[in-house]
């Protein structure tokens, strides 16, 4: 996608802007009357609202951060931006640059894909099967924006028509339970409008959303208004059946499961850290990424640098990743991993996610062994290393949703069935070392004791990959796990984090 981006993106006739100077143009206002004429200028149009996706502002970096920071996965260094430092210590101010940048990338990219919607129609020359699928790629994209939204911030305004001018911004807040029927219909729209692939399509491979990406996305839209009503969380006091977003999460899990597009289970084996390899990051496990190319450009949107906020700063290191070495110049430290976290949910040395995802030692420059414990100062997640690395720079792709995440919506979504305990009990396996295997969750369970273990096996299997807050969110568990077991006092932003001040300014419709 990045290629394609840095080829076409000329094309486009805009005024690209950024968070900082959000009074004097908001949201990226187009100001080419003249653009949707060809089949290349949708295909442009289309590559503009994915790169809307890769900022450094948005899922580059600060989406993580509010996905992880404040949880008990990672904490920070000392000299961290003070914008991380409040989501960290759950007291983020109005102006926090992190939050404000998020909400104002989402809706960037909401504003791109509404545009492309509202001038493709059936007057521009092109096959009508690539028009739908190019359509049906915007409304995912577009479900997936407000669906970080009304995550992170929840009530908040919806945009369903592009804004082209200052008159454009007023618009009032809508609910939680509007937000979430108009992400579901953009999905449902998604899904018909999107072809089925073949395994091996390039589209697959070129981080581009697919009739897949639509149905897990929509499961994942179901299971967090399922668990939010069932667990009691705030905001979600309009479902009023837990059991029918339950048996929708996992009607459309199921299609993931069962697709014909090549996405899969890994690997059946112990092989777990190929599943991470740089070269294996599109298709497979990986329904939807953030593409990033260290070549794509002079720009750090381009390539990423996610591993480097988590590998410790010790002036360059050597780490071993199957019979690659990968050489980092130097770790930027940034996020720090969680000590209480890492023993308490990696200390079983017969899961491989402790084993073969973790890394607890490294080679110095100097050819010094340094280990954790002892002078490596903390162990860190493999999840994002690229042998590959240039300096800071890394072709490693985000994943956004992952299969498995998918098998565990499922299983959570189903609760104790038969074919709910083969999927937990394959994650389990894979991820047990040959000689303990099988490794089998325990039969008989309850509803309530099979959810809470498969919720378990989310914190183990999804670490580091920035979901730990929404399911701590959707679960209710916010409080009960960060305070009760591991000390943190979370303050009024469990539920929801406040609109930032200046959106609140720039929208005299917000209250």
């Amino acid at each position: 996608m990045k290629s394609l981006i840095n080829k076409i993106i000329a094309g486009i006739v805009l005024v690209s802007i950024g968070a900082c100077s959000l009074e004097e143009e908001p949201y990226g206002i187009v100001t080419s009357d003249q653009f949707y004429q060809t089949e290349e200028d949708v295909r442009a149009a289309l590559a503009h609202a994915y790169d809307a996706l890769s900022t450094i502002e948005y899922y580059g970096r600060y989406l993580y951060y509010v996905g992880v920071l404040g949880t008990e996965e990672f904490t920070l260094k000392a000299d961290a931006q003070p914008a991380d430092h409040e989501l960290d210590n759950w007291n983020p101010i109005g102006t926090n640059l992190v939050l404000s940048s998020v909400y104002f990338n989402a809706y960037m990219g909401i504003n791109r894909v509404n545009l492309l919607l509202s001038r493709v129609d059936e007057s521009i020359p092109m096959i009508d099967e690539e028009r739908n699928q190019i359509l049906g790629e915007a409304q995912f994209l577009r479900a997936l924006h407000h669906f970080n939204l009304v995550r992170v911030f929840g009530e908040v305004p919806m945009r369903d028509t592009p804004i082209l001018s200052v008159e454009d911004i007023p618009k009032a807040k809508s609910t939680i339970a509007d937000l979430y029927a108009f992400i579901e219909k953009d999905l449902l729209a998604a899904e018909l409008m999107m072809k089925d692939i073949d395994p091996g399509d390039l589209i697959s491979k070129d981080a581009r959303a697919t009739k897949v990406s639509a149905q897990a996305l929509l499961a994942k839209v179901y299971l967090h208004q399922a668990s939010s009503s069932a667990s009691g969380a705030a905001g979600y006091e309009y479902v009023v059946d837990a059991n029918e977003y339950y048996d929708n999460a996992a009607l459309y899990a199921e299609k993931v499961l069962n697709n014909s597009a090549g996405y899969e289970f890994w690997s059946e084996t112990n092989d777990y850290k190929s599943l991470w390899d740089v070269d294996n990051q599109v298709g497979n496990e990986f329904i939807f990424s953030i593409g990033a190319q260290v070549s794509g450009g002079e720009n750090g949107n381009d390539w990423s640098s996610i591993s480097m906020l988590q590998v410790p700063a010790l002036g360059g290191t050597t780490i071993e990743f199957g019979a690659d070495n990968v050489s980092i110049s130097d770790g930027w430290g940034h996020l720090t991993t969680e000590i209480p976290f890492y023993n308490q949910v990696f200390g079983d040395r017969n899961d491989l996610r402790s084993t073969d995802l973790i890394v607890d030692e490294v080679t110095l420059l100097d050819g010094t062994i340094s280990t954790y414990p002892g002078n490596l100062p903390y162990p860190f997640t493999l999840k994002y290393i690229d042998k590959g690395q240039q300096a800071d720079r890394s072709n490693h792709y985000l994943p956004v949703i992952r299969y498995t995440d998918i098998a565990l919506v499922y299983a959570e979504a189903s609760g104790p069935t038969t074919e709910a305990y083969d999927w937990v009990n394959r994650i389990r396996n894979r991820a047990t070392v040959a000689s303990e295997r099988p490794n089998n969750l325990v039969s008989g369970l309850s509803t309530e004791e099979f959810r809470e273990e498969v919720f378990m096996e989310r914190t183990k299997e999804l670490a580091f990959e920035g979901e730990r807050l929404f399911d701590l969110r959707r679960t209710n568990k916010v409080r009960e796990v960060l305070e009760g077991q591991y000390g943190k006092i979370v303050g009024q932003y469990a539920d929801f984090y406040e609109i930032p001040q200046n959106e609140q300014d720039l929208n005299s419709l917000i209250e």
